[in-house]
């Protein structure tokens, strides 16, 4: 197997990967070797040379090595082309969330937005609470309150909802009930 894999290696090196399995292989060998430069530069010679299809299993796999590479806004581009070609709300959720860490508001606003009108619910309140609070990193005070309201609702979320909801007030300058 390492023989095998070292010779797709080779070919690689030398520009003569002609199959899309090879070039899939071979990025999942470097993922499994903790090189995933190496795997994004492999999965993106392949795009390039339209032997790697693209698709959104491609894509997310593409995403996958970037983040492992520590290039977060690659990964997050990455999945946000998969979610063009194929989209769900566990994808559009998944795609705000990052943005979301990356502190890209604007982008977790847009898919926070996506992912709740694909009916995301598997945390039934978690994104109406990461909405409500990227609302506020944006300085959206009412939609933020309008979210985290909502986020109210649901027990696994009413807590933090709530000391957010203090908080956006205690800003605003608005009596606590």
């Amino acid at each position: 197997e390492d023989l095998s894999l070292a010779g797709l290696e080779l070919a690689f090196e030398n520009n003569v990967l002609d199959k899309e399995k090879d070039y899939l292989d071979l990025s999942r060998y470097f993922m499994y070797k903790e090189l995933p430069i190496k795997a994004v530069a492999a999965i993106n010679q392949g795009i390039s040379k339209s032997i790697i299809i693209k698709n959104r299993k491609n894509y997310e796999f593409l995403a996958d090595a970037y983040f492992l590479a520590r290039d977060r806004v690659s990964g997050i581009n990455a999945l946000v082309q998969a979610e063009k070609l194929e989209s769900d709300s566990d994808l559009s959720f998944k795609i705000a969330r990052f943005a979301f860490e990356n502190e890209d508001w604007n982008l977790a606003i847009e898919y926070f937005l996506i992912a709740k009108s694909q009916g995301w619910n598997k945390y039934p309140g978690r994104a109406e609470l990461l909405l409500g609070i990227t609302y506020f990193e944006v300085a959206e005070y009412k939609k933020s309150l309008k979210s985290l309201t909502e986020a109210m609702e649901y027990e696994d979320s009413s807590l933090a909802a709530e000391g957010w909801i203090s908080y956006v007030n205690d800003i605003l300058g608005n009596p606590t009930n």
